[in-house]
């Protein structure tokens, strides 16, 4: 079907002969702006009041740290990727060792008690985990020990534009149609879904500019965060070519519980999803009766709860977003929402109207959500 620039004319339409409507089911399919639909276009959490969109994002301080050599049962110097964590008094665990912190000697080593004080001393690998498992101050301590504490960081986005036209001809707003009502309200529809589709592709797509004034501004979208250098190597999941399977779901979920987040919602393609009714079929029965073959599988009950699945079309075919929605966000900038107005008439012959609406999302904890990428798309 072929595109056309500027107003529309009878000359465009096909005359004198029924016009195939059908198409036009497309444009209601709800899968066409998923992820749009899921997080909604009024979910920021603070209203976006400046075109540099900012909230802030904390953490707790670090309570493990690594091992930087190998530890026989007697030794009680340190060396440690970084001491930054430990503190005099501390109880640390590394396996199943229980060991209290006496020095903190610099900023790579700590000192230790006598090993087999407070458990069975024993050797541990280069890279071990240290836990902070507690504290243990002396009785009567009268020098408080040093604070630790993490600094906040400022996060922003920028919001971005969104815009389209409709405008017919008098004469084809005046004359019969084959499709009853006004033709200018029948195209704005069609206007408006296009727009929700441009926008849900943003919202995935997205990658923030200030602008100039030449060039426009834009907003990240969700691949910015989650591609992000500064996102946990753990959250960006390879597939490897490999159909997906229940146990890297699983894998993946668990890795964001680690970081504290809750995976709300899976949003795919119905490439994956079909991947996903896979994990039914080792648990299908069927009787003899049965005259319908197949399994859907539209959540996933794991301990943490429910998780939605989300289809949207226009995310790749080979990758499956798992997204903790409570820390994403997508609004309006203030008195700035969507909104059709019919323009000024510069001639009689012309009905012109612009829809307009400018949008930014937020994404907080990006490390509380994950993706899967290069995943089998042929499913089997």
């Amino acid at each position: 079907m072929a595109t056309k620039s500027g107003q529309r004319t009878t000359l465009i339409d096909t005359v004198g002969h029924a016009v195939d409507m059908a198409p036009i089911i497309q444009l209601i399919d709800p899968f066409d702006v998923g992820l749009l639909s899921y997080i909604g276009m009024s979910s920021l959490d603070n209203p976006a009041t400046a075109v540099k969109h900012e909230w802030m994002e904390d953490t707790l301080r670090p309570l493990a740290g690594q091992m930087n050599e190998a530890l026989d049962d007697s030794e009680t110097d340190l060396t440690v990727d970084s001491s930054l964590m430990f503190r005099v008094y501390d109880l640390i665990k590394i396996d199943s060792e229980i060991m209290l912190v006496l020095t903190i000697t610099s900023s790579t080593e700590i000192a230790v008690e006598t090993r087999g004080t407070r458990s069975t001393a024993a050797t541990h690998l280069d890279d071990a985990v240290i836990t902070i498992v507690g504290t243990a101050v002396l009785e009567g301590q009268t020098t408080p020990r040093t604070a630790k504490s993490t600094e906040k960081t400022g996060v922003f986005n920028y919001t971005q534009i969104f815009e389209d036209v409709v405008e017919i001809s008098s004469t084809l707003e005046a004359i019969e149609q084959y499709a009853p009502g006004s033709e200018y309200a029948r195209e704005l529809g069609k206007t408006m879904k296009s727009l929700f589709i441009t926008m849900d592709r943003t919202l995935i797509y997205g990658y923030k500019y200030a602008g100039t004034s030449t060039l426009s501004r834009s907003m990240d979208g969700l691949y910015a965060y989650l591609t992000a250098s500064t996102q946990p190597t753990a959250q960006k999941v390879n597939g490897a070519s490999a159909q997906l399977t229940e146990k890297m779901m699983l894998d993946a979920l668990l890795s964001t519980y680690d970081n504290g987040g809750v995976v709300r919602c899976h949003a795919m393609t119905l490439t994956q999803k079909n991947a996903q009714n896979k994990f039914l079929d080792q648990n299908r029965r069927t009787d003899f009766s049965a005259t319908m073959a197949g399994s859907v599988v539209d959540s996933y009950l794991w301990d943490q709860g429910v998780v939605d699945t989300v289809i949207d079309r226009w995310l790749p075919t080979d990758d499956i977003l798992g997204l903790d929605t409570e820390m994403i966000g997508m609004g309006p900038l203030q008195a700035e929402t969507l909104g059709h107005e019919i323009l000024p008439k510069q001639s009689r012959l012309a009905q012109r109207g612009q829809i307009t609406g400018e949008y930014t999302m937020e994404f907080k904890s990006p490390k509380t959500s994950y993706y899967i990428y290069d995943l089998a798309t042929d499913i089997s």
